[in-house]
């Protein structure tokens, strides 16, 4: 039995540091504490990340089979190029009322340079002067953030990679002053922050991640990769059928803004896209070509009718094909004039 004095005295309110510790003076054993159990823990379950049956898809499957059967490629710039075609996926799964961030980079598929020869792109282990090419290049590239908004925004508009531009960072000689490379590694920084940073005969796939919100962290949730969008990145294309593709005959469709209607991209050429403009050309297209065929023809007696019959009503043949063939020159730089003012 221990003896603490008078306890109404004001210097026994504190007990001596000799007193025995608080479980002797329990009439009963104290129990240990039982072992934390890391799956049903809240606290624990929170660092882990979040999976809620997130859904990704591509908007446009059908664009990059074709490509990818071909076998594609992305041309790269020092100052950055558009990614051709944009990066489109489509949401499902997300919590409307949450808020999310999507973020997008490239893994590097290779492990050995690549080459392309009879059409075909194959990696080859390359060894110059005893150093392998491929020993600074990052497995992974920097990521890009694509913005933040709520779930609801997400799945409604979907991710759209329409303003993304890979790089190229430009490669020194040897010979380069300090403050040079110190330069490059700057505007390297500086590009990084909006821009990929890819490495030319490398192959790329994209991955995009979703980070949710809890609270003032975020947590990744989900993971999306597709193997039909992998790409090698190229200074100028290498594969010729690609070229034309893209160049000529490719259209593909890319979503607007708000996710209503697609729209369709244009071949870059001259001709008028107005209505009336194109109805124009068609008719004085028709019209020379008129004029080609009767002036090219034999001078029999029924064509000798045809002509003069052709004259009283529109002059001239090698006048009308002139002046037509003017005309649809006028037209055009008119169009090109009114869509600078458009893009202006």
């Amino acid at each position: 039995m221990y003896n603490y004095g008078d306890p109404f005295e004001e210097e026994q309110w504190q007990p001596p540091l000799w007193a025995p510790p608080p479980q002797n003076f329990a009439p009963f054993a104290v129990d240990e504490l039982p072992a934390v159990d890391e799956l049903n823990n809240p606290a624990v379950q929170q660092q882990q990340p979040l999976h809620h049956g997130i859904v990704v898809s591509l908007r446009t499957p059908d664009t990059w089979n074709n490509l990818n059967a071909v076998g594609n490629e992305m041309e790269v710039a020092t100052n950055g190029r558009l990614m051709d075609p944009k990066l489109e996926y489509d949401l499902a799964g997300l919590d409307p009322t949450k808020t999310y961030s999507i973020h997008v980079y490239f893994e590097r598929m290779n492990r050995n340079f690549m080459t392309y020869e009879d059409g075909v792109w194959n990696e080859e282990f390359v060894d110059v002067n005893g150093v392998d090419p491929m020993r600074n290049v990052p497995e992974r590239t920097n990521a890009i953030s694509l913005g933040i908004a709520s779930g609801s925004y997400w799945s409604f508009r979907g991710i759209h990679s329409k303003y993304l531009k890979i790089f190229n960072p430009p490669r020194r000689c040897l010979g380069a002053s300090s403050q040079v490379r110190e330069q490059d590694a700057a505007r390297i920084l500086r590009n990084e922050q909006t821009m990929i940073n890819v490495r030319t005969m490398c192959r790329y796939v994209p991955v995009i991640e979703i980070y949710e919100f809890v609270g003032a962290h975020n947590f990744l949730c989900h993971t999306a990769i597709f193997d039909e969008t992998k790409f090698v990145a190229v200074s100028s294309y290498r594969n010729k059928n690609l070229k034309e593709l893209k160049k000529n005959g490719f259209f593909y469709i890319s979503a607007n803004t708000n996710g209503t209607r697609p729209t369709q991209r244009r071949r870059s050429d001259n001709v008028p896209r107005g209505k009336n403009l194109v109805k124009e050309i068609e008719r004085l297209d028709t019209l020379t070509k008129e004029c080609d065929g009767l002036i090219q023809k034999d001078s029999s007696e029924e064509e000798e009718v045809k002509r003069k019959e052709y004259c009283e009503k529109y002059g001239d043949f090698s006048k009308v094909r002139e002046d037509g063939q003017k005309f649809v020159i006028k037209l055009q730089q008119l169009h090109n004039v009114a869509r600078e003012r458009i893009v202006q």
